[in-house]
Protein backbone atom coordinates (compact mmCIF):
# COMPACT_ATOMS: atom_id res chain seq x y z
CA UNK A 1 0.00 0.00 0.00
CA UNK A 2 2.61 2.72 0.68
CA UNK A 3 4.73 1.76 -2.78
CA UNK A 4 0.80 2.55 -4.53
CA UNK A 5 0.75 6.40 -3.47
CA UNK A 6 2.48 9.27 -1.92
CA UNK A 7 5.30 9.44 0.63
CA UNK A 8 4.21 8.86 4.19
CA UNK A 9 7.17 11.51 5.19
CA UNK A 10 6.53 15.42 4.75
CA UNK A 11 9.55 16.44 2.43
CA UNK A 12 12.29 18.92 2.94
CA UNK A 13 11.25 19.42 6.75
CA UNK A 14 13.12 21.24 9.47
CA UNK A 15 16.19 19.66 10.93
CA UNK A 16 13.81 19.78 14.37
CA UNK A 17 11.18 17.98 12.93
CA UNK A 18 13.54 15.30 10.89
CA UNK A 19 15.06 14.34 14.12
CA UNK A 20 11.86 14.27 16.07
CA UNK A 21 10.14 12.00 13.47
CA UNK A 22 13.85 9.54 13.75
CA UNK A 23 13.38 9.76 17.63
CA UNK A 24 9.87 8.44 17.32
CA UNK A 25 9.83 6.11 14.53
CA UNK A 26 13.39 4.67 13.64
CA UNK A 27 14.86 1.68 16.09
CA UNK A 28 18.56 0.43 17.01
CA UNK A 29 18.64 -2.29 14.05
CA UNK A 30 15.65 -1.42 11.76
CA UNK A 31 16.90 -3.49 8.57
CA UNK A 32 14.15 -1.33 6.18
CA UNK A 33 12.86 1.93 5.34
CA UNK A 34 9.43 0.26 5.36
CA UNK A 35 9.67 -0.21 9.45
CA UNK A 36 9.50 3.37 10.57
CA UNK A 37 7.05 3.95 8.54
CA UNK A 38 5.03 1.51 9.61
CA UNK A 39 4.81 2.25 12.95
CA UNK A 40 4.44 6.32 11.81
CA UNK A 41 1.27 4.48 10.28
CA UNK A 42 0.12 3.05 13.75
CA UNK A 43 1.04 6.45 15.55
CA UNK A 44 -1.11 8.68 13.00
CA UNK A 45 -3.93 6.42 13.03
CA UNK A 46 -4.15 6.11 16.62
CA UNK A 47 -4.09 10.02 16.24
CA UNK A 48 -6.91 10.19 14.08
CA UNK A 49 -5.02 11.44 11.40
CA UNK A 50 -4.65 14.53 13.07
CA UNK A 51 -3.08 17.11 10.95
CA UNK A 52 -1.18 19.14 13.56
CA UNK A 53 0.34 16.20 14.85
CA UNK A 54 1.47 14.71 11.30
CA UNK A 55 3.11 18.36 11.01
CA UNK A 56 4.78 18.40 14.21
CA UNK A 57 6.26 14.68 13.38
CA UNK A 58 6.99 15.16 9.57
CA UNK A 59 4.34 12.84 8.70
CA UNK A 60 1.83 13.39 5.60
CA UNK A 61 -1.44 12.15 7.20
CA UNK A 62 -3.43 12.83 4.23
CA UNK A 63 -0.97 10.24 2.72
CA UNK A 64 -1.27 8.23 5.40
CA UNK A 65 -4.90 7.45 5.19
CA UNK A 66 -4.92 7.02 1.68
CA UNK A 67 -2.53 4.22 2.98
CA UNK A 68 -4.42 2.57 5.59
CA UNK A 69 -7.63 2.73 3.47
CA UNK A 70 -5.16 0.68 0.83
CA UNK A 71 -4.18 -1.40 3.25
CA UNK A 72 -8.03 -2.01 4.34
CA UNK A 73 -8.80 -3.12 0.79
CA UNK A 74 -5.98 -5.56 0.59
CA UNK A 75 -6.66 -7.52 4.07
CA UNK A 76 -10.54 -7.83 3.25
CA UNK A 77 -9.44 -8.79 -0.70
CA UNK A 78 -7.08 -11.46 1.24
CA UNK A 79 -9.82 -12.58 3.82
CA UNK A 80 -12.31 -13.09 1.09
CA UNK A 81 -10.13 -15.74 -0.71
CA UNK A 82 -9.44 -17.47 2.95
CA UNK A 83 -5.97 -16.56 3.60
CA UNK A 84 -4.60 -16.29 6.95
CA UNK A 85 -4.24 -12.82 8.30
CA UNK A 86 -2.91 -12.60 11.84
CA UNK A 87 -4.41 -10.06 14.55
CA UNK A 88 -0.91 -8.48 14.97
CA UNK A 89 1.74 -7.02 12.19
CA UNK A 90 4.34 -9.42 11.28
CA UNK A 91 7.71 -9.26 12.75
CA UNK A 92 10.42 -7.34 10.68
CA UNK A 93 12.04 -10.65 10.03
CA UNK A 94 8.72 -11.63 7.49
CA UNK A 95 8.19 -8.15 6.21
CA UNK A 96 11.75 -8.12 4.72
CA UNK A 97 10.88 -12.00 3.11
CA UNK A 98 7.56 -10.11 1.34
CA UNK A 99 9.20 -7.40 -0.03
CA UNK A 100 12.00 -9.08 -1.15
CA UNK A 101 9.26 -12.10 -2.89
CA UNK A 102 7.19 -9.24 -4.11
CA UNK A 103 10.09 -7.11 -5.50
CA UNK A 104 12.59 -9.82 -6.50
CA UNK A 105 13.82 -8.09 -9.71
CA UNK A 106 14.76 -4.71 -8.11
CA UNK A 107 17.18 -6.80 -5.32
CA UNK A 108 20.66 -4.78 -5.77
CA UNK A 109 23.89 -5.35 -3.92
CA UNK A 110 26.11 -2.85 -2.57
CA UNK A 111 29.72 -2.23 -4.54
CA UNK A 112 31.88 -1.37 -1.89
CA UNK A 113 31.37 -0.67 1.97
CA UNK A 114 32.90 2.60 1.38
CA UNK A 115 30.32 4.29 -1.20
CA UNK A 116 26.49 3.99 -2.04
CA UNK A 117 26.97 2.48 -5.59
CA UNK A 118 24.89 -0.77 -6.06
CA UNK A 119 24.58 -2.88 -9.48
CA UNK A 120 21.01 -4.09 -9.70
CA UNK A 121 19.92 -7.10 -12.05
CA UNK A 122 19.84 -6.49 -15.99
CA UNK A 123 22.63 -4.79 -15.77
CA UNK A 124 21.58 -1.51 -14.10
CA UNK A 125 23.80 0.93 -11.83
CA UNK A 126 22.22 2.98 -8.65
CA UNK A 127 23.43 4.57 -5.84
CA UNK A 128 21.28 4.07 -2.91
CA UNK A 129 19.79 7.38 -1.41
CA UNK A 130 21.32 9.08 1.73
CA UNK A 131 17.87 9.15 3.29
CA UNK A 132 17.76 5.25 3.64
CA UNK A 133 18.78 3.61 7.44
CA UNK A 134 20.08 0.70 5.61
CA UNK A 135 23.16 1.90 4.19
CA UNK A 136 25.39 -0.51 5.64
CA UNK A 137 23.27 -3.27 3.92
CA UNK A 138 25.37 -5.54 1.04
CA UNK A 139 22.10 -7.10 0.11
CA UNK A 140 18.87 -5.08 -0.81
CA UNK A 141 16.01 -4.82 -2.34
CA UNK A 142 14.68 -0.94 -3.53
CA UNK A 143 10.58 -0.37 -4.00
CA UNK A 144 11.42 2.62 -5.69
CA UNK A 145 13.97 3.15 -8.56
CA UNK A 146 14.06 6.93 -10.01
CA UNK A 147 15.88 7.47 -13.35
CA UNK A 148 19.00 9.94 -13.30
CA UNK A 149 20.80 11.79 -16.18
CA UNK A 150 24.31 11.11 -14.56
CA UNK A 151 27.08 9.35 -16.27
CA UNK A 152 27.84 6.94 -13.73
CA UNK A 153 24.42 6.04 -12.12
CA UNK A 154 21.14 5.05 -13.84
CA UNK A 155 19.02 5.23 -11.03
CA UNK A 156 18.27 6.42 -7.34
CA UNK A 157 17.34 3.76 -5.15
CA UNK A 158 14.88 4.42 -2.08
CA UNK A 159 12.29 2.66 0.10
CA UNK A 160 15.27 -0.12 0.40
CA UNK A 161 15.03 -2.97 2.79
CA UNK A 162 18.03 -5.05 3.85
CA UNK A 163 17.96 -9.09 2.91
CA UNK A 164 19.97 -12.17 3.68
CA UNK A 165 22.05 -13.59 0.67
CA UNK A 166 20.41 -17.12 1.56
CA UNK A 167 17.29 -15.93 0.44
CA UNK A 168 17.70 -15.66 -2.70
CA UNK A 169 18.04 -19.45 -3.04
CA UNK A 170 14.43 -19.79 -1.03
CA UNK A 171 12.43 -17.13 -3.06
CA UNK A 172 13.88 -17.26 -6.12
CA UNK A 173 15.86 -20.68 -6.61
CA UNK A 174 15.50 -21.01 -10.27
CA UNK A 175 17.38 -17.69 -11.04
CA UNK A 176 20.42 -18.51 -8.79
CA UNK A 177 22.39 -19.74 -11.74
CA UNK A 178 26.13 -20.84 -11.81
CA UNK A 179 28.36 -20.42 -15.21
CA UNK A 180 32.05 -19.99 -16.21
CA UNK A 181 32.92 -16.27 -18.12
CA UNK A 182 35.69 -16.27 -20.11
CA UNK A 183 36.54 -12.43 -20.95
CA UNK A 184 39.16 -10.27 -22.55
CA UNK A 185 40.35 -7.39 -19.77
CA UNK A 186 41.62 -4.67 -21.89
CA UNK A 187 43.52 -3.23 -18.70
CA UNK A 188 46.14 -6.62 -18.46
CA UNK A 189 45.70 -7.59 -22.35
CA UNK A 190 44.93 -11.00 -21.63
CA UNK A 191 41.91 -13.42 -21.56
CA UNK A 192 40.40 -14.13 -17.97
CA UNK A 193 38.55 -16.97 -16.56
CA UNK A 194 35.73 -16.60 -13.88
CA UNK A 195 33.84 -19.08 -12.33
CA UNK A 196 30.51 -17.59 -10.85
CA UNK A 197 27.38 -17.81 -9.01
CA UNK A 198 25.13 -15.38 -9.83
CA UNK A 199 21.40 -14.32 -8.86
CA UNK A 200 20.04 -13.60 -12.54
CA UNK A 201 22.89 -11.58 -13.36
CA UNK A 202 24.90 -10.50 -10.33
CA UNK A 203 27.36 -12.04 -8.82
CA UNK A 204 26.89 -13.84 -5.37
CA UNK A 205 30.68 -15.56 -5.73
CA UNK A 206 33.32 -15.04 -7.92
CA UNK A 207 36.55 -17.12 -8.17
CA UNK A 208 39.11 -17.10 -10.94
CA UNK A 209 39.67 -20.03 -13.08
CA UNK A 210 41.18 -21.10 -16.30
CA UNK A 211 39.63 -20.12 -19.83
CA UNK A 212 38.57 -22.68 -21.44
CA UNK A 213 40.97 -22.85 -24.74
CA UNK A 214 39.03 -22.40 -27.62
CA UNK A 215 36.90 -19.66 -26.02
CA UNK A 216 40.62 -17.90 -25.19
CA UNK A 217 41.11 -18.52 -28.77
CA UNK A 218 38.62 -16.48 -30.37
CA UNK A 219 38.82 -13.82 -27.40
CA UNK A 220 42.17 -12.97 -28.57
CA UNK A 221 41.36 -13.32 -32.56
CA UNK A 222 38.79 -10.63 -32.01
CA UNK A 223 41.18 -8.57 -29.94
CA UNK A 224 43.83 -9.21 -32.34
CA UNK A 225 41.20 -7.81 -35.51
CA UNK A 226 40.28 -4.88 -33.35
CA UNK A 227 44.19 -4.11 -33.33
CA UNK A 228 43.93 -3.97 -28.88
CA UNK A 229 46.31 -7.59 -29.00
CA UNK A 230 48.00 -7.33 -32.63
CA UNK A 231 51.59 -7.32 -33.01
CA UNK A 232 53.20 -5.18 -34.67
CA UNK A 233 53.26 -5.85 -38.86
CA UNK A 234 51.44 -9.02 -38.28
CA UNK A 235 49.18 -8.55 -41.02
CA UNK A 236 51.26 -7.32 -43.82
CA UNK A 237 51.93 -10.55 -45.30
CA UNK A 238 48.24 -11.21 -44.31
CA UNK A 239 46.80 -8.74 -46.67
CA UNK A 240 49.48 -9.33 -48.96
CA UNK A 241 48.12 -12.94 -49.69
CA UNK A 242 44.39 -12.60 -49.08
CA UNK A 243 45.53 -10.14 -52.69
CA UNK A 244 47.44 -12.65 -54.56
CA UNK A 245 44.46 -15.45 -53.89
CA UNK A 246 41.80 -12.52 -55.02
CA UNK A 247 44.42 -12.08 -58.47
CA UNK A 248 44.51 -15.43 -59.05
CA UNK A 249 40.60 -16.09 -58.61
CA UNK A 250 39.85 -13.09 -60.88
CA UNK A 251 42.49 -13.83 -63.85
CA UNK A 252 42.66 -17.69 -63.76
CA UNK A 253 39.08 -18.53 -62.46
CA UNK A 254 39.21 -22.19 -64.39
CA UNK A 255 41.40 -23.76 -61.49
CA UNK A 256 38.70 -22.78 -59.17
CA UNK A 257 40.91 -20.51 -56.33
CA UNK A 258 37.96 -18.75 -54.37
CA UNK A 259 38.64 -15.18 -52.39
CA UNK A 260 39.60 -15.18 -48.90
CA UNK A 261 36.28 -13.82 -46.79
CA UNK A 262 36.42 -12.22 -43.57
CA UNK A 263 35.22 -15.34 -41.99
CA UNK A 264 37.83 -17.35 -43.04
CA UNK A 265 40.22 -14.24 -41.53
CA UNK A 266 39.18 -14.82 -38.34
CA UNK A 267 39.02 -18.49 -37.98
CA UNK A 268 42.53 -18.69 -38.98
CA UNK A 269 43.78 -15.86 -36.42
CA UNK A 270 41.59 -17.62 -33.52
CA UNK A 271 43.78 -21.37 -34.95
CA UNK A 272 47.16 -19.14 -34.46
CA UNK A 273 46.38 -17.87 -31.02
CA UNK A 274 45.38 -21.31 -29.97
CA UNK A 275 47.34 -22.03 -26.63
CA UNK A 276 47.84 -18.28 -25.78
CA UNK A 277 46.00 -16.51 -23.14
CA UNK A 278 47.47 -12.17 -23.64
CA UNK A 279 48.97 -10.23 -26.17
CA UNK A 280 52.40 -10.80 -25.09
CA UNK A 281 52.09 -14.70 -26.00
CA UNK A 282 50.84 -13.90 -29.67
CA UNK A 283 54.30 -12.99 -31.16
CA UNK A 284 55.68 -15.07 -33.91
CA UNK A 285 52.42 -16.52 -34.28
CA UNK A 286 52.08 -17.97 -37.82
CA UNK A 287 49.33 -16.02 -38.97
CA UNK A 288 50.26 -16.63 -42.56
CA UNK A 289 50.87 -20.14 -42.51
CA UNK A 290 47.42 -20.72 -40.61
CA UNK A 291 45.53 -18.68 -43.30
CA UNK A 292 46.42 -20.57 -45.99
CA UNK A 293 45.51 -23.99 -43.92
CA UNK A 294 41.42 -22.45 -44.94
CA UNK A 295 42.31 -23.86 -48.39
CA UNK A 296 43.50 -27.03 -49.83
CA UNK A 297 46.75 -27.51 -50.90
CA UNK A 298 46.75 -27.67 -54.58
CA UNK A 299 45.16 -24.56 -54.32
CA UNK A 300 47.85 -23.13 -52.00
CA UNK A 301 50.36 -24.27 -54.74
CA UNK A 302 48.14 -22.96 -57.45
CA UNK A 303 48.41 -19.49 -55.68
CA UNK A 304 52.33 -19.83 -54.93
CA UNK A 305 53.07 -20.26 -58.85
CA UNK A 306 50.70 -17.96 -60.74
CA UNK A 307 51.35 -14.93 -57.83
CA UNK A 308 54.31 -15.40 -56.55
CA UNK A 309 55.94 -13.49 -54.00
CA UNK A 310 59.63 -12.99 -56.26
CA UNK A 311 60.23 -12.84 -59.74
CA UNK A 312 63.71 -13.11 -61.88
CA UNK A 313 64.41 -10.07 -64.08
CA UNK A 314 67.53 -11.94 -65.53
CA UNK A 315 69.50 -15.00 -64.67
CA UNK A 316 72.05 -13.89 -61.59
CA UNK A 317 70.32 -11.20 -60.31
CA UNK A 318 68.34 -11.45 -56.88
CA UNK A 319 64.92 -12.02 -57.98
CA UNK A 320 62.68 -9.02 -56.89
CA UNK A 321 59.99 -8.55 -54.95
CA UNK A 322 56.42 -8.52 -55.98
CA UNK A 323 53.79 -6.16 -54.10
CA UNK A 324 50.65 -7.25 -54.01
CA UNK A 325 48.67 -4.02 -52.52
CA UNK A 326 44.99 -4.12 -51.26
CA UNK A 327 44.19 -1.57 -54.23
CA UNK A 328 45.86 -1.70 -57.62
CA UNK A 329 48.02 -3.46 -59.60
CA UNK A 330 50.66 -5.79 -58.55
CA UNK A 331 54.14 -4.40 -59.04
CA UNK A 332 57.99 -4.43 -58.29
CA UNK A 333 60.85 -2.06 -58.10
CA UNK A 334 64.34 -2.22 -59.30
CA UNK A 335 67.02 0.17 -59.51
CA UNK A 336 68.12 1.41 -63.28
CA UNK A 337 71.56 -0.66 -62.81
CA UNK A 338 69.61 -4.16 -61.62
CA UNK A 339 67.73 -3.44 -65.21
CA UNK A 340 70.39 -3.08 -67.91
CA UNK A 341 70.23 -6.48 -69.65
CA UNK A 342 66.48 -6.59 -68.99
CA UNK A 343 64.53 -6.02 -72.05
CA UNK A 344 61.09 -7.48 -70.96
CA UNK A 345 59.14 -7.84 -67.69
CA UNK A 346 57.99 -10.92 -66.41
CA UNK A 347 54.44 -11.54 -66.56
CA UNK A 348 52.69 -13.49 -63.46
CA UNK A 349 48.94 -15.09 -63.14
CA UNK A 350 49.73 -17.55 -66.29
CA UNK A 351 50.87 -14.39 -68.45
CA UNK A 352 47.72 -12.82 -68.25
CA UNK A 353 49.05 -9.46 -66.39
CA UNK A 354 52.45 -7.77 -66.31
CA UNK A 355 53.16 -6.43 -62.74
CA UNK A 356 53.87 -2.65 -63.33
CA UNK A 357 57.53 -1.47 -62.86
CA UNK A 358 58.96 1.21 -60.69
CA UNK A 359 62.83 2.32 -62.05
CA UNK A 360 64.78 3.28 -59.60
CA UNK A 361 66.87 6.05 -59.05
CA UNK A 362 70.33 5.01 -56.65
CA UNK A 363 68.45 7.04 -54.07
CA UNK A 364 65.46 4.53 -54.26
CA UNK A 365 63.34 6.76 -55.25
CA UNK A 366 61.24 6.38 -58.70
CA UNK A 367 62.16 8.08 -61.59
CA UNK A 368 59.55 5.98 -63.92
CA UNK A 369 56.10 4.15 -63.32
CA UNK A 370 56.01 1.70 -66.84
CA UNK A 371 54.98 -2.01 -68.12
CA UNK A 372 56.68 -1.63 -70.88
CA UNK A 373 60.48 -1.84 -70.53
CA UNK A 374 61.27 -1.46 -74.29
CA UNK A 375 59.95 1.52 -74.21
CA UNK A 376 61.43 2.64 -71.59
CA UNK A 377 65.11 1.77 -72.62
CA UNK A 378 64.26 3.28 -76.20
CA UNK A 379 62.15 6.60 -75.21
CA UNK A 380 62.74 7.77 -71.66
CA UNK A 381 65.66 6.43 -70.43
CA UNK A 382 67.70 8.83 -72.97
CA UNK A 383 66.63 11.69 -71.59
CA UNK A 384 67.19 10.98 -67.65
CA UNK A 385 70.62 9.53 -67.66
CA UNK A 386 72.91 12.70 -68.40
CA UNK A 387 70.58 14.42 -65.26
CA UNK A 388 71.43 10.97 -63.47
CA UNK A 389 74.94 10.62 -64.24
CA UNK A 390 76.03 14.10 -63.28
CA UNK A 391 73.56 13.66 -59.51
CA UNK A 392 75.10 10.21 -59.22
CA UNK A 393 78.95 10.12 -60.91
CA UNK A 394 79.85 6.99 -59.04
CA UNK A 395 77.27 4.64 -60.78
CA UNK A 396 77.42 3.17 -63.67
CA UNK A 397 75.93 4.58 -66.48
CA UNK A 398 75.32 2.65 -69.90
Amino acid sequence: AMMQGRDLWLPRVEREIERCREELFVANGDRSDFAPRLRALTWAEQRRWNPADGAAAGIHMSAAREIAALRDRFLAIARAEGLPVPPTAPDEAAVRRCVLAGLADQVAVRLDAGTLRCRLVHGRRGELSRASIVRDARWLVAAEARETQGAEIDVILSLATAIEEDWLVEVAPGALVERTIVEWDAASRRVIGWRERAYRDLPLERAPTEPDSDRAAELLADAVLRGDAAPPGWDEPIRQWRRRVELVARYVPEIGVHELTDADLRAAVADACRGALSARELRDRPWLAALKRRMPPDRVAAVERLAPERVELKPGLRPVRVNYDATGEPWIAATIQQLYGVSRLPAILGGRLTPVLRVLAPNQRPVQITRDLAAFWANEYPNIRPTLARRYPKHEWR
